[in-house]
């Protein structure tokens, strides 16, 4: 059973920069980056450990480069494009991601919270919300989408766990709506 009037708990595009900006030793850089990766790409934790360049990246019909997985959760194929952010931080690490076990890296995104003066609860998987919620109702990107590139084989999973539509959405989408027809 589920609450559908449960708050989720994601980051906004504002929250993402403090994070990108607060300062932090090299053991949280590493653990904000991985975080950031996750954010950027919608990967959980355990994809985001497994992940390899050269297995992972693919050239899309676009001729840009996406991130092709075997979702460990579930074993869908998830396709998401590889984001300029999600490909810089590739790059700082030589195209080979940093590992930490989960419990480690939860620890550090905690610390990485309060440096960036962020009062919600995070933890890995707030990152995959986070990446659902901006591409939806920030970047307005179908909630289908969003939906195929979390790897969620149901788009009810998606709507009931991972991405709220938010009134900021809902007016963006009204605007210049009318019942009223033109003459």
């Amino acid at each position: 059973h589920y609450d559908r009037d449960k708050i989720l708990v994601y980051l906004e595009l504002e929250e993402l920069e403090r994070i990108k900006k607060a300062k932090l030793d090299l053991h949280h850089r590493k653990t904000r980056n991985l975080f950031l990766f996750s954010c950027y790409t919608g990967l959980c934790f355990a994809d985001v450990q497994a992940f390899d360049y050269r297995k992972n990246i693919i050239e899309g019909p676009d001729k840009k480069k996406w991130i092709f997985i075997h979702r460990k959760k579930n074993q869908s194929e998830t396709y998401v494009p590889l984001l300029k952010e999600a490909q810089d931080i590739l790059a700082y690490y030589y195209y080979k991601l940093p590992t930490k076990s989960n419990q480690v890296f939860n620890k550090g995104i905690k610390v990485i919270a309060k440096e960036a003066k962020i009062k919600k609860h995070l933890t890995s998987h707030v990152a995959r919300k986070t990446f659902g919620n901006i591409l939806h109702n920030e970047l307005n990107v179908p909630i289908e989408s969003v939906s195929r590139m979390l790897g969620h084989k149901s788009l009810k999973t998606t709507q009931n766990w991972y991405v709220q539509t938010n009134l900021k959405k809902i007016m963006n989408d009204m605007k210049g709506v009318s019942f009223t027809k033109v003459a």
